[in-house]
């Protein structure tokens, strides 16, 4: 993700945006099959993996959205702490909110 921190930030305010409520997005339970984050970092990770060359060590291609686990997604977003914040908890008490900073 370090590598194109920048385009991931954008993804995931550009979903937070279309998705949420005011930039607010719950953060659902395992299987994260509806969760549009997860769609997201999903579809990021298997992009980056290819032009990055290591899509086949981890073979992602084969792998579906719902086999992501909450907190592999939830670490991952919390890495972007200067756009959004990450709420602690469990179940539709966690959720991921824009930052008002970020103007998105």
């Amino acid at each position: 993700i370090e590598s194109h921190r920048k385009e991931f930030e954008s993804r995931v305010a550009t979903t937070l945006a279309k998705h949420g409520s005011a930039g607010r997005l719950p953060l659902l339970d395992w299987p994260l099959v509806r969760c549009p984050l997860a769609k997201e970092f999903f579809a990021f990770i298997q992009e980056r993996g290819q032009t990055n060359g290591d899509s086949n060590r981890f073979g992602l291609g084969e792998c579906l959205v719902q086999s992501l686990h909450p907190h592999v997604l939830t670490h991952a977003l919390k890495s972007l702490d200067n756009i959004c914040d990450v709420s602690a908890g469990s179940g539709a008490q966690r959720c991921v909110q824009l930052r008002p900073e970020t103007g998105l």
